[in-house]
């Protein structure tokens, strides 16, 4: 049996911002499950977050976490950390192949300083920024009407694209302490990002998307969630839209956690999903007979 893979976004996922002592119980439950999984062989995990490595640590400290997962992608998975003989060490491999483009901070203030000018708006840091940075993350603060919002945001990323520089936005959260009615701007390498991290994980571990599974919350996940054939959108989440797109946990944070993975690694599948699949699979055959039939060839 091949190794499957489990990827976490850490913040309203993996980590619950106010975590009561009810939640601790389903905590520990859900790390037991992943060290027996871990020891047993069965599995590989890694966190993707937007967080820098500190504050996970810092936050895994908040709430005694014991588990360890395999790989901590920090700062949007423009840095790696492999734990390794007790501790957490950087992947230099990783850092090389994120940082085979320049990417300056002030070519960064440039392109937001542009933005601001033509509609008259503010990017805010998220936080103080250091030398040689892999990831600069601002705030947004909606002007009140949606789509004003978007085509401003949608203006920064085209911009940013022409000066080949990579921008992401999604809606910010407040439950993992951001401010109300804000989005996230973040500029990341090219070789960077929660789907680039599972793409080299794939390729790291010879494993294929169907032995995957994936937990997030936010914007910032849909891409990578997206990608994958085994997917949830944390029950908790608070993004309307991607509630429409993604299979929900039946509980949130913790709890949901270890149902879906424990489903996962038992083979148990969503059957509505099969059902839905076996369905057009049945309509393709039939239209690849009738193609077949009237000697054409082409591609559905």
């Amino acid at each position: 049996m091949s190794k499957r893979l489990l990827l976490f976004d850490f913040d309203e996922t993996y980590f619950k911002y106010n975590t009561n002592e009810e939640d601790l119980s389903h905590l520990r439950e859900m790390e037991k499950l992943l060290e027996k999984l871990t020891n047993n062989n069965e599995v590989m995990t890694a966190v993707l977050t937007g967080s820098t490595f500190q504050s996970v640590m810092d936050k895994m400290d908040q709430v005694n976490m014991t588990f360890k997962p395999l790989h901590i992608f920090s700062d949007l998975s423009s840095k790696m950390f492999t734990w390794n003989n007790g501790e957490y060490v950087e992947s230099e491999t990783y850092k090389k192949k994120v940082l085979s483009e320049p990417f300056l901070f002030e070519d960064i203030e440039d392109i937001l300083r542009h933005i601001s000018a033509q509609y008259n708006v503010e990017f805010i840091p998220q936080r103080a920024f250091e030398g040689n940075e892999t990831h600069y993350n601002f705030y947004f603060h909606s002007i009140g009407n949606h789509n004003k919002d978007r085509r401003i945001l949608e203006s920064l990323v085209r911009y940013a694209n022409d000066q080949n520089y990579t921008a992401r936005f999604s809606r910010s959260n407040p439950l993992a302490g951001d401010p109300e009615n804000a989005y996230d701007i973040d500029f990341t390498p090219s070789n960077a990002g929660k789907l680039y991290a599972t793409q080299f994980l794939m390729k790291k571990y010879n494993i294929p998307v169907k032995s995957i599974l994936g937990f997030g919350d936010s914007g910032n996940d849909e891409a990578y969630l997206s990608y994958l054939e085994h997917a949830y959108l944390m029950s908790n989440s608070r993004d309307e839209a991607l509630k429409q797109k993604f299979r929900l946990t039946k509980y949130p944070y913790y709890q949901g956690i270890t149902l879906h993975v424990k489903e996962f690694v038992e083979g148990k599948y969503d059957y509505w999903l099969v059902e839905y699949r076996v369905h057009f699979l049945n309509k393709n055959i039939k239209i690849w007979g009738m193609i077949r039939k009237y000697g054409e060839s082409t591609t559905l």
